[in-house]
């Protein structure tokens, strides 16, 4: 899809050169997700925690019997039922749900897998179950737990703000920035971080987890005159700080730059600084190329806006596009400032997502199963609009269309009972 020589981005441009590739926003911070917490096994903690979240989803989940124990022993405890969900490369949110599910039930899966380990008669399954065990109650996994998620939180949020079908692009990069920006004051903020660790203490406190002592590193014995530069950690909390929350906020930091680091950032950035009536020369003359407008014209409406009622102008450089489209509609100006109007709305229509299109890959197999194998196209076309657009499926009155589909024929098909 991508691909500059011989991809569907080069083939549309041979078309038009003018036309702009954007890859999905919610895909591209899928996988700044994925690259840095599964496809990275440098920072091997991490790397590992996930490998026991899904464990701890095939164990329980792939028996029903299993799966009853630990229902029962939920319902027992009182506590509030969330499902356990299975690691994706392709869900975009099924690493915070299930980092959010072993969390809330983790004494609840805890007491499972030791019940399951008395009453089973498998050698497989007990062996399992204790492994399970041991690295469920180990330091490693509970402080990765109380790391990853909030920001697995944070990062799911703009998720579903990107999958918004309304969102325009200069919202959709404002989101990523905002993102950006929350993981480098986790990095640089120590609160957020004595406040987890000191959680995990008093989790392993509660399981009769002991701290591990600091990892020795052996000292060179080459004769180095800058020995004052090498690095001794004094404390477990300032070595795992260093060696897995860092580098875990610095993947992802260098996979947001990366990734979102598009063709059509600096259009963006154009379009954001006429909004706010701030463009330049080279803002001007990019704006004019791509939209086919004339640059002495736009300069001499962006002139006017400014010399306007300064209250006005004041607020309406802090709105989003829409605003400014409704504030032209209302006051009957669309015919002065159309080529700002042209630009707006151009923009406007640049897709940010392709999560509705995704979505309906999905959902096509939950209509066509094996026992409608044999449906044909008009009939499957007709089942798959209600079920993708369920919200406006859900406020149709069936009265209505019942006498609708009345009306159309010319004999009355109701039948005489």
């Amino acid at each position: 899809m991508a691909g500059k020589i011989s991809g569907v981005q080069s083939k549309c441009k041979e078309q038009n050169s003018k036309i702009l590739y954007v890859h999905c926003f919610t895909h591209c911070l899928n996988l700044v997700l994925v690259d840095s917490c599964i496809s990275r096994m440098e920072n091997s903690i991490i790397f590992d925690f996930f490998g026991v979240i899904q464990m701890v989803y095939n164990f329980i989940e792939g028996s029903p019997t299993r799966h009853a124990i630990f229902e029962q022993i939920k319902n027992t405890m009182n506590l509030k039922l969330k499902s356990l969900k299975s690691l994706s490369t392709t869900r975009w949110a099924c690493r915070a749900e299930a980092v959010s599910a072993i969390r809330e039930n983790f004494s609840a899966i805890i007491k499972t897998i030791i019940e399951v380990n008395k009453i089973t008669k498998l050698p497989e399954v007990k062996v399992k179950g204790k492994g399970i065990i041991m690295h469920c109650q180990s330091f490693n996994f509970i402080i990765s737990l109380e790391l990853m998620h909030p920001i697995l939180q944070m990062i799911l949020k703009v998720s579903q703000t990107l999958q918004n079908p309304s969102i325009n692009l200069l919202v959709a990069i404002n989101e990523v920035k905002n993102l950006r920006s929350a993981l480098q004051q986790l990095r640089c903020n120590n609160d957020f971080y004595d406040e987890a660790y000191t959680t995990v203490l008093k989790i392993c406190k509660e399981y009769d987890i002991d701290e591990p002592a600091i990892k020795l590193r052996k000292k060179s014995k080459r004769f180095d005159d800058n020995i004052d530069n090498e690095h001794i950690f004094n404390t477990k909390k300032e070595e795992i700080r260093v060696t897995v929350l860092i580098p875990m906020l610095d993947s992802l930091i260098y996979g947001i730059d990366q990734r979102f680091n598009q063709d059509t950032i600096s259009l963006i950035t154009a379009v954001g600084k006429m909004l706010k009536l701030d463009s330049n020369k080279d803002d001007i003359k990019l704006l004019s190329s791509y939209f086919n407008i004339s640059e002495e014209e736009l300069i001499s409406e962006i002139r006017l806006l400014l010399s306007r009622d300064l209250d006005c102008v004041t607020q309406l450089v802090k709105q989003d596009c829409m605003t400014w489209l409704d504030w032209f509609r209302k006051n009957e100006i669309e015919g002065i400032y159309n080529n700002f109007i042209k630009i707006i709305r151009d923009f406007c229509v640049i897709p940010v997502t392709s999560a509705s299109c995704e979505r309906a890959f999905s959902k096509l197999t939950h209509v066509k199963s094996k026992l409608r194998s044999t449906m044909k196209q008009d009939r499957l076309d007709d089942l798959m609009l209600p079920y993708m657009e369920q919200s406006l499926a859900n406020n149709v009155d069936v009265e209505n269309v019942i006498e609708e589909f009345k009306k159309l024929v010319p004999f009355n098909r109701r039948l005489l009972l």
